[in-house]
């Protein structure tokens, strides 16, 4: 396919993309942003750098030009507002263990954690108990 065959394919699966999309709440009539109204707009999360291509099995993609959603949303507003980027939280493949250096007690802020169900019995835990 020569380079106006792909454009072609790349604006009609640009316009079913947009077709397709679905807003499920719009509070105040926020969306869409004005770019000529916006100074600066935060992009968070790690997968907003890296996008995600690929499914699993027989669902491979393989296109011809990937644009993350970061660099697809800094094109779009380029010379209109400043893109930020953090990735946040880190996904890793297994939760963080708890320990005393990263669990508080809500109410008192001292190092432990409650367990339990919702309702009593609770037992506490502080780093004397364990």
């Amino acid at each position: 396919m020569d380079g106006d065959g792909h454009d072609a394919a790349r604006a009609l699966l640009r316009r079913a993309v947009a077709a397709g999309t679905v807003l499920l709440r719009n509070e105040g009539m926020l969306l869409p942003l004005d770019p000529a109204r916006l100074r600066r707009v935060a992009v968070l999360g790690p997968n907003a750098a890296t996008a995600r291509i690929q499914g699993g099995g027989s669902a491979g993609v393989y296109p011809v030009r990937v644009v993350s959603p970061l660099d697809g949303v800094r094109e779009a507003l380029s010379g209109a507002a400043e893109v930020l980027h953090s990735p946040g939280v880190h996904a890793g493949d297994h939760p963080t263990p708890l320990g005393t250096g990263n669990a508080r007690d809500p109410r008192t802020g001292e190092p432990g954690c409650w367990s339990g169900c919702w309702t009593p019995p609770v037992r506490r835990c502080t780093p004397s108990t364990g």
